[in-house]
């Protein structure tokens, strides 16, 4: 059943924003529950290689968390998060070689 409070009006993404799918391991996102509308940053790691110069300095993408979704018997989550369209692809990439880690951001303000 849905309540008001999970309907809108509002267009996601909007003009200009994409939606990219992370799926994550508990070990690549905050131990906290994300919630629909936290601010986080998707940041790019060397992965299971391990190799950091494969990285360079500082990779980290802004975004929304706009849908989380538990695969519990995969062990893993399905986060959707909402980027700048001009991000999407390379933030796509990094995601689907593994290798991005998710940072919450202070629910603050």
């Amino acid at each position: 059943m849905l309540t008001p409070g999970v309907v809108t009006d509002e267009v996601v993404p909007e003009n200009g924003r994409s939606v990219v799918g992370l799926e994550l391991t508990p070990a690549l996102m905050p131990g906290e529950s994300l919630l629909v509308g936290d601010s986080v940053s998707i940041v790019a790691t060397a992965g299971q290689q391990g190799d950091p110069g494969a990285v360079g300095d500082g990779l980290v993408f802004d975004a929304e968390v706009v849908g989380v979704i538990p695969a519990a018997e995969l062990g893993t989550s399905v986060i959707s998060v909402d980027v700048p369209a001009d991000e999407a692809a390379e933030v796509a990439r990094w995601a689907a070689s593994g290798r991005v880690a998710l940072v919450l951001e202070s629910r603050e303000g």
